[in-house]
């Protein structure tokens, strides 16, 4: 199994089943790769020096020559390296405290390509690089984007939702946009993407979010959410959080989005908060509500204990369903 091919259907049913069986660990590898200062990719980009000797050397003369507009030469150290057959060795047999299984099963069934294009585009907004990395940065997301279609994990429609995910956070992803609007796959007319003679009207902004008190219909909840979330903190525990309330009904219809920033809107500046990157919420969500062996994940034996928990603490009505 490589990064530039799609996993055959029987390793899908086994990293799916990894996920059912390590799910802390995956969670924690997901909410490394979504930190901010990209701990996560700079662990992964050590490993892959380790497995391909020359590699590490290889990317740092590639961001150094303004001529490359390419990465063949680093594709083939890792071909040459065998990676692919070096990571399916190590997720069929892995050693203790290896990182491969968590590592493959967020590349092929997480938000992985989502987020390596974010992170991009966040350095190349950031103004701290130069030029040239800027230019790097702009290949490594335009490679992603195609990558991840050509190996079938991503439609040009999920890159296009994507973007639209993006504007409602208030995000310009400028470098994917561009990417987008050449993509030769027919989008849906409809009265909103028809373009008239006149001149096109400025999309309307998404309405400010609600504050969390205002998304709860129970107000005497915001202690002991906040007493929750300093102890909880990582994206899981958010995600479960969001679910919990929302099997309780004591939660006014919202997205993970909107109940993520009403929680950062809220406890922000609070002793013991942590502020979680939302991609990491969001994949923690998703994951919550797939299925694995035609069952959802958030169905689970240990989830459902979680749910228990969250409701036992937050003392919610007794009609939740977990």
């Amino acid at each position: 199994m490589s990064t530039d091919t799609p996993p055959p259907p029987r390793h899908k049913e086994l990293l799916d089943e990894w996920i059912s069986n390590n799910y802390e660990e995956y969670c924690d590898f997901t909410d490394m790769m979504h930190s901010a200062d990209g701990v996560g990719f700079e662990k992964v980009f050590n490993f892959a020096s380790k497995l391909a000797p020359g590699f590490k050397k290889a990317v740092e003369c590639r961001l150094k020559d303004d001529r490359a507009t390419d990465f063949k030469n680093l594709e083939e150290i890792l071909h040459e390296a065998k990676i692919g057959n070096k990571l399916l060795a190590g997720f069929e047999n892995p050693l203790p405290d290896s990182m491969i299984p968590a590592m493959l099963a967020w590349l092929f069934r997480g938000r992985s390509f989502e987020c390596m294009t974010e992170m991009g585009e966040e350095l190349i907004r950031g103004g701290k690089l130069t030029f040239l990395a800027r230019i790097v940065f702009k290949f490594t997301i335009k490679t992603i984007i195609y990558t991840s279609i050509s190996i079938e994990a991503r439609t040009e429609d999920d890159w296009r939702n994507f973007c639209e995910e993006q504007d409602e956070l208030g995000v310009v992803p400028t470098v994917t946009l561009k990417v987008v609007k050449k993509f030769k796959s027919a989008v849906p007319v409809t009265d909103d993407n028809v373009v008239t003679t006149e001149k096109k009207k400025p999309k309307a902004r998404i309405a400010e979010r609600k504050p969390l008190k205002e998304l709860l219909t129970d107000h005497t909840l915001l202690e002991l959410i906040e007493e929750r979330v300093t102890v909880k903190k990582r994206a899981k525990d958010i995600a479960m959080l969001y679910i919990a309330l929302d099997k309780a009904h004591v939660l006014h219809s919202c997205t993970i989005v909107e109940f993520h920033s009403a929680l950062d809107e809220a406890f922000g500046e609070k002793a013991g908060y942590k502020k979680i990157h939302v991609r990491g919420v969001q994949d923690a969500h998703k994951t919550f509500m797939s299925r694995v062996q035609n069952k959802l994940v958030i169905d689970f034996p240990e989830n459902k204990a979680e749910l228990a928990d969250i409701r036992d603490f937050l003392d919610l009505p007794a009609y939740a369903t977990v």
